[in-house]
């Protein structure tokens, strides 16, 4: 087999492991980015991983007190009773005009 016949060959194979994967991903991209709820759920996670984060911190800062040990929070238990907390409250206080958005591309 020539070395031309080879590199072809490879390029086959990977491209069987991975057919097209960067254009499938630049299409859902571009599904999502005007999906309404995406951006809502976006918001709600970007919150809860700033709240997390906060909990986190404050609770560790109370070990500053000889009599207080930390333990680290569950981040997937807080998150699922949190999530539907802050996404009521996204729906409830952020207002989404996708006709303003502007979509940047990959």
């Amino acid at each position: 087999m020539s070395w031309k016949n080879t590199i072809k060959k490879e390029k086959d194979i990977a491209n069987e492991r991975f057919p097209d994967s960067d254009r499938d991903w630049m299409e859902r991209d571009i599904e999502n980015a005007f999906d309404k709820d995406k951006h809502k759920e976006s918001e709600a996670k970007d919150l809860l991983v700033a709240i997390t984060r906060e909990i986190d911190e404050r609770l560790d800062k109370a070990t500053d007190q000889i009599h207080i040990t930390y333990k680290p929070i569950n981040e997937r238990e807080v998150g699922k009773k949190l999530l539907p907390i802050l996404m009521e409250l996204v729906e409830n206080h952020l207002e989404f005009d996708m006709s303003k958005f502007e979509y940047s591309g990959p």
